[in-house]
């Protein structure tokens, strides 16, 4: 007596069925499909737009910078920062591995409304004004309040310093 295959539930609906008696294709001949290549001009056409984008976004640096001085969290703020890949978010692009999807964590980068899921984030805002005063008094320096820089050349990376000391700025 020889064991039974288990069949593939497809299959077994397609037996069932009585597709083999009804003229169509019978379930041995049913090839597994492959799944489709990624396409690859539709990411292009995505990235190209999103540069096209931020470049708009951060097309006036200086008056970003200017403006968005001890306004986090606002609109203009998390909008450019969601953007922009910073230290906040920069480990896990370094940290992950090329068998996992980078496609959720995409997501959340771009479309999450606030930064509190960031635990550097979190960490911040809890305890930057003390550090910037200890830090102030410990190194004897004015500590000058600033935010968002952004990159020259790839616009996609920036920095969101707590404060700048000196003149030797970005």
């Amino acid at each position: 007596m020889r064991a039974l295959k288990p069949v593939h539930p497809v299959i077994r609906g397609l037996h069932a069925a009585g597709a083999g008696r009804q003229g169509l294709a019978s379930p041995l001949h049913i090839r597994a499909r492959k799944p489709a290549a990624p396409d690859i001009e539709n990411h292009e056409q995505a990235k190209e737009e999103y540069l096209i984008v931020l470049k708009e976004l951060t097309k006036d640096k200086k008056r970003i910078q200017r403006e968005t001085i001890l306004k986090r969290d606002s609109s203009e703020w998390l909008s450019l920062r969601r953007n922009l890949l910073t230290a906040s978010n920069f480990g896990i692009v370094i940290k992950r591995r090329l068998n996992i999807k980078c496609a959720p964590w995409v997501k959340n980068l771009l479309y999450k409304q606030n930064l509190y899921h960031v635990s550097a984030h979190t960490h911040g805002i809890k305890n930057e004004e003390i550090a910037l005063e200890q830090l102030a008094v410990q190194e004897r320096v004015n500590i000058e309040p600033c935010d968002i820089f952004i990159d020259e050349e790839l616009l996609f990376i920036g920095a969101s310093p707590d404060g700048l000391i000196g003149t030797d700025m970005c």
